[in-house]
């Protein structure tokens, strides 16, 4: 973070973080001690406890397969603690799709799955990085 926000052509009040599998878990790690970051895409991983929640300043987009396994009764708790929190929180789950849907290396790639997460993606750090 300080290395990006010591670059001249880093606006420091617009960084994003995206992560992808277990890189989707370990962002979490990232926006509990990073309060610099103002947006974050979360593709697969797992959402934490509502307990983090007090430590966050992004607003999270976290997309899944539909196939994927995900703890809902988790999403949903987490979900009611962003918004008491006044974070913005959307969970996607993408159609005929599991875990690892975004990976072109894999048998599990979901090329329209990858493509609609992307959109998604650039649309909501668009949408929470301005200014």
């Amino acid at each position: 973070m300080r290395y990006l926000e010591s670059r001249p052509v880093v606006a420091k009040t617009r960084i994003g973080a995206v992560g992808f599998g277990l890189g989707g878990s370990v962002l979490w790690l990232v926006l509990t001690s990073n309060p610099d970051i103002k947006a974050a895409v979360a593709i697969s991983g797992v959402v934490p406890s509502p307990r983090v929640v007090s430590n966050l300043t992004a607003g999270v987009l976290t997309i899944f397969g539909e196939n994927d396994r995900h703890d809902d009764q988790g999403i949903a708790e987490f979900d009611t603690a962003m918004k008491n929190a006044g974070l913005p929180f959307v969970v996607k789950l993408e159609p005929k799709a599991g875990r690892d849907f975004f990976n072109d290396t894999t048998t599990r790639y979901v090329p329209q799955a990858a493509k609609d997460a992307w959109g998604m993606t650039l649309d909501w750090l668009s949408q929470h990085l301005t200014g």
